[in-house]
């Protein structure tokens, strides 16, 4: 079974995320905060396979995060980041001890996850 995690302070985000991966019964929710330190924790102990990470307003350098992240996990998690506001972000993180890098162009538009009716 796989797991995902939600980094975001709108239910109403949770919310539409969830029910879109109610589609998918091999994924299951290991639980969503909007907290830097407690998201951190709950990675590093539970190693979700997905996490949706909202880049609008919850973390203040969300891949500041990431980074951190991969110098604790020698695998990171995928992250899909979801925002309303930002047209294009770049991507660079890499892990420390000369581990694996990351570097990519990340392109975000307007992501709308719609929920079931």
């Amino acid at each position: 079974m796989n797991s995902y995690y939600i980094i975001d302070n709108e239910s109403n985000l949770d919310d539409n995320i969830s029910n879109v991966m109610l589609d998918y019964p091999s994924f299951r929710s290991i639980g969503s905060s909007s907290n830097y330190e407690e998201a951190m924790n709950t990675i590093l102990k539970r190693k979700p396979d997905i996490v949706f990470l909202n880049l609008d307003n919850v973390l203040d350098n969300a891949f500041q995060f990431v980074t951190e992240l991969s110098t604790y996990l020698e695998t990171i998690p995928n992250f899909v980041g979801i925002s309303s506001t930002k047209a294009s972000i770049s991507f660079d993180c890499s892990s420390s001890g000369g581990g694996s890098n990351i570097s990519s162009q990340v392109r975000l538009s307007r992501l709308q996850i719609s929920s079931k009716t």
